[in-house]
């Protein structure tokens, strides 16, 4: 299944309109903190919000990284639950 694309449309302030002009970024940055917040948010899986971001997983986890959010979303419970579960196999 092929993925279409929507476009949207925002307003914003015309000093940020500027620094677009400037550098040619702002929609690609756009869509980086959009990936970043929906996947810190538990809305999609990182390798969905590095597809948004329109980079390679690991550099997103990078990203992540440096911005201070968990590139794991795992809980203390989580792993317990993948020990013992380990465990059981082993």
């Amino acid at each position: 299944m092929a993925n279409t694309m929507t476009s949207i449309s925002i307003d914003i302030p015309q000093e940020f309109a500027a620094l677009n002009s400037a550098n040619g970024e702002l929609q690609n940055d756009i869509k980086l903190c959009l990936a970043a917040l929906y996947y810190q948010r538990s809305l999609v899986s990182i390798g969905k919000a590095a597809e948004l971001a329109v980079m390679p997983r690991p550099k997103f986890e990078i990203f992540l990284s440096k911005n201070k959010i968990p590139v794991s979303m795992l809980t203390l419970s989580d792993i317990h639950k993948d020990l013992e579960t380990l465990q059981k196999f082993s």
